[in-house]
């Protein structure tokens, strides 16, 4: 019955050819469960198969929460220049777990998380034009608090940076 309910509409996937496709999507970069259950449906695949390719994904290893929280908290970081608040923020969003997003953004070397701020701030110094040390530290921190670094942390280093200067 349900061949036939398949058969006439087209815009449905088969299970076969879903997986091979999910298969091919996430072998091109790592994804989470989130990512690839809206994709599956995106193709038409029926909802009851949806968690079974999940699951036979990540039995076959193309599919691991941890490993794709790390690569993101990693590679937002490092490329993106992002904070630990906008990385979990956008891990939040992915729905990764607490346990599993409080791993990945631990990853995150503290020495570098502090340098990246500092070129970061340091760069955004020389580009911002402020009429008073107020306005200037207020820009600074606004720039900081939207790449995703911790309040705490933004003052210590605007503190740094203006009396270096």
């Amino acid at each position: 019955m349900f061949i036939k309910n398949m058969a006439a509409a087209p815009n449905h996937i088969i299970y076969a050819d879903a997986l091979a496709k999910a298969r091919h999507y996430c072998a091109y970069q790592e994804r989470c469960h989130y990512e690839v259950e809206t994709k599956l449906r995106e193709w038409g695949l029926h909802s009851d198969f949806v968690p079974v390719v999940c699951i036979k994904l990540s039995e076959e290893g193309y599919l691991d929460e941890e490993r794709f929280a790390r690569a993101y908290a990693q590679g937002k970081f490092k490329h993106n220049k992002w904070g630990r608040l906008k990385i979990i923020q956008g891990l939040q969003q992915k729905h990764i777990g607490k346990k599993l997003l409080a791993r990945a953004v631990a990853t995150i070397d503290e020495e570098s998380y502090q340098r990246v701020l500092m070129e970061l701030l340091t760069k955004k110094l020389r580009t911002t034009h402020a009429r008073s040390p107020y306005e200037l530290r207020q820009k600074l921190y606004n720039y900081a608090a939207q790449k995703g670094f911790e309040s705490n942390l933004i003052v210590q280093t605007i503190d740094d940076l203006v009396t270096q200067a």
